[in-house]
């Protein structure tokens, strides 16, 4: 037995030396033949399924934190991995349940806490998800990802004033930067260089909603002027990671950059101007910026919020989502306005045609949402419940992945039910296979509802392609103004309330003016198709000149 414990005890060291090195392939191989010695070892099945939750291989990775847990009982991590697994899979109710049981183990698991804040704001619970990571870093101050985390769900909140989430966007800024090594760089601006050099740095050049907007401007980049480097931190590649890697001058696959490595990488090319497409959203690397590896830095599009990093120097917006003199004081970077819209939408290639408007084979009004559910809080179920009670035979059509788990469509009903709201009048859909699919139950759906404070984007663009009007909600701040900078430079203003007396009163007036809905569903795709908001060269051409100006400030 001895000899046995040894050789899987080397088989797991081993294992673990390959994996430190990224090299997944051979640690796997190490924790394989460790189970071959002795199926029962919990740690292997507990490694093997580290690396395939990293290869996003989610549902074998499940069934091996299982295993795992099946021969160790008390294993509080494999808990907490397995949650991770199962919500990225939507399976929320059982990851909420695996991430009680990681704390029922290890009562001041942080780690856990913060999943529980993630698996509560994917339900839309928002105020408890808040809570939960609070509590996280109640119990680490230094858990940079749970303060992340809290920022951005700061941003789905109706009841959290705006210089509140701007002072604790501030807070964490203030703690990443003491937290990294400031280095004197050797690259500073040259403004009368023939080319500019652009560092584009995102986990999310793949099929993402970033992704999506950012490659119309790798695209259309004037190569006369502007070099182009993509800095793609994406853990498992698809078939968008390829394109962005053909579209881009020089491609650089940082992943496993440390800290050290990718700042060295980002001065030694030379990098004028760098841009941040992630924010505080899921795998960024705001510690980079910290460091200020590039003269001048712009965050845009990955986040609808300030860093509060006081290295980074801008923040790309438009006027109307923050006009002058309304937010400045809740941003640490200087505003830079795009003449029209902040973001440049490319329409999908292959998609589905415009319908006729569905109320006039069902006989009643359907409304509907795509938005995540994070989106969807209490504030948002009230407004729509009141909608809904304008006309008794109305529906609503709400999409979301998560409601695959018979525990979060139960709780989602349960939220319209106390407001007066029958189950019969919701029809909750989960993923379909493919994007074109996707967009084709559009064509289920007479009028769009959007969301409060933090409004549809790739969901308020879709749905107008797919000719269904988006009622929408404006307020004070950058994430409740998207719908109206979309809506307004479309020319369609009608649909932008300022109160939710007037999100309902334009509700009702759809409703009881059927011909409005039928015009709209007619005009809308030529409306969008033939506007700037999806002329990719125009909006890139405009972008470049702002940038020109900023180096020679």
């Amino acid at each position: 037995m001895s000899f046995l414990r040894n050789s899987t005890r080397d088989y797991i060291d081993r294992g673990n030396e390959y994996f430190t090195q990224g090299d997944y392939g051979e640690a796997l191989k190490c924790y394989r033949k460790a189970l071959c010695l002795d199926k029962t070892l919990s740690v292997a099945y507990f490694n093997i399924a580290n690396i395939l939750a990293i290869q996003s291989k989610f549902y074998p990775a499940e069934q091996h934190y299982k295993y795992a847990i099946r021969y160790k009982r008390d294993f509080p991590e494999a808990f907490n991995n397995l949650g991770n697994v199962l919500r990225e899979q939507g399976k929320l109710s059982e990851a909420y349940e695996a991430y009680k049981k990681a704390l029922f183990f290890k009562c001041d698991y942080f780690e856990a806490y913060n999943g529980l804040g993630n698996v509560l704001q994917s339900e839309g619970n928002i105020e408890d998800a808040i809570n939960s990571y609070r509590k996280a870093i109640d119990l680490n101050p230094k858990y940079q990802i749970a303060k992340s985390n809290l920022l951005l769900c700061l941003n789905y909140s109706s009841n959290i004033k705006l210089q509140n989430i701007y002072e604790e966007h501030t807070k964490l800024a203030e703690s990443i930067e003491k937290s990294v090594k400031r280095f004197k760089r050797t690259n500073p601006i040259n403004k009368i260089k023939d080319k500019i050099r652009i560092g584009y740095l995102s986990p999310d050049f793949r099929r993402h909603s970033v992704g999506y907007f950012i490659r119309p401007i790798i695209e259309c980049h004037n190569r006369d002027d502007f070099v182009v480097f993509a800095y793609s931190d994406v853990i498992t590649r698809d078939t968008f990671t390829d394109e962005i890697e053909r579209m881009s001058d020089h491609f650089i696959d940082c992943a496993r950059f440390n800290e050290n490595e990718l700042y060295q990488k980002i001065c030694d090319d030379k990098i004028d101007i760098l841009f941040d497409l992630a924010g505080h959203s899921g795998y960024n690397r705001l510690t980079i910026f910290a460091m200020k590896p590039a003269p001048i830095q712009i965050t845009w599009i990955g986040y609808p919020n300030t860093t509060g990093l006081k290295t980074m120097d801008y923040r790309i917006v438009d006027e109307i989502t923050d006009p002058i003199g309304m937010t400045e004081s809740i941003n640490s970077e200087k505003l830079l306005r795009m003449p029209y819209c902040f973001l440049c939408y490319s329409p999908p290639k292959d998609a589905p045609i415009v319908e006729k408007a569905p109320f006039l084979k069902n006989g009643f009004i359907t409304f509907g949402s795509f938005n995540n559910l994070s989106k969807i809080n209490d504030f948002t179920v009230d407004l729509w419940s009141k909608v809904l009670h304008l006309r008794n035979d109305s529906k609503m059509l709400i999409k979301s992945k998560t409601f695959i788990d018979k525990g979060v469509r139960d709780r989602f009903l349960k939220r319209f039910q106390e407001r007066g709201i029958d189950e019969s009048r919701l029809i909750l859909m989960p993923h379909v296979k493919s994007f074109r699919e996707h967009l084709d139950v559009y064509n289920s759906i007479d009028i769009a509802l959007d969301c409060y404070p933090y409004n549809g984007t790739t969901t308020t663009f879709e749905a107008l392609f797919m000719g269904v009007p988006v009622i929408t909600l404006s307020g004070n701040s950058h994430v409740s103004r998207v719908g109206m900078s979309i809506l307004t430079n479309l020319f369609i203003e009608g649909l932008i309330a300022k109160n939710s007396d007037e999100y309902i009163k334009i509700s009702s007036n759809l409703i009881s003016n059927p011909d409005i809905i039928i015009s709209l569903r007619k005009a809308l795709r030529g409306i969008l198709m033939n506007s700037i908001l999806v002329d990719k060269m125009a909006f890139t051409r405009q972008l470049e000149e702002m940038l020109k100006k900023i180096i020679l400030t």
